[in-house]
């Protein structure tokens, strides 16, 4: 439904000569992507109304989407499959946030932000195949997550260290957490991909 309506769009603005005929795919595309993610960020902003999260579903999609921006991730094959896992993950998000109690949330806060980090210095960045990256590429993406994720990691320590709100912890922690287990996904996909 998303690649038939960014197709008839990208049609749309080659009709009335907004956009070069030979352009068409590439804005296609570029629709789609923009129709996903904006069909997404609605979803988000329900499920955060719903539940009485919006500001904590802020903090965790800002930290989420910083990071795969310089490690990558696990891309489902379809729009519908996509959506789903987003669903899942932000559900699944919301409930640890509303249920998990005071006493677990420096212990979980800080072992899920050691571990994202440790995820980090193994295996960061991850490309995709219709994105491949030279040495140049991925020695920069490194340093950024690298830095990234010790920024999260030290936000998170004063936060539990000196602040009221602990919970705004666990939404940074799960967030990079969330992004580096994509991450991870996304290799054993490519390892999968290319031994076949």
């Amino acid at each position: 439904m998303i690649a038939k309506l960014a197709k008839s769009t990208a049609h749309f603005f080659v009709e009335r000569e907004i956009v070069n005929s030979k352009d068409e795919e590439v804005y296609a595309y570029g629709m789609e992507l923009l129709f996903s993610t904006l069909l997404n960020m609605f979803i988000a902003v329900i499920i955060g109304i719903i539940t009485s999260s919006l500001f904590e579903m802020t903090i965790f999609l800002t930290v989420f989407i910083l990071a795969r921006q310089c490690i990558g991730g696990y891309h489902a094959e379809t729009h519908l499959g996509c959506m789903s896992i987003f669903i899942v993950v932000l559900l699944t998000f919301v409930t640890i946030v509303k249920q998990l109690s005071e006493a677990f949330i420096i212990p979980v806060s800080i072992i899920s932000a050691v571990l994202s980090f440790i995820l980090i210095l193994l295996f960061a960045p991850v490309e995709h195949p219709n994105k491949p990256l030279n040495s140049s590429e991925k020695n920069v993406l490194r340093r950024k997550a690298i830095i990234l994720f010790g920024v999260f990691l030290l936000i998170i320590l004063v936060i539990l260290i000196f602040f009221v709100f602990r919970r705004y912890a666990i939404c940074i922690s799960l967030g990079g957490f969330t992004s580096a287990v994509a991450m991870v996904c996304q290799k054993i996909k490519n390892c999968h991909n290319s031994s076949h």
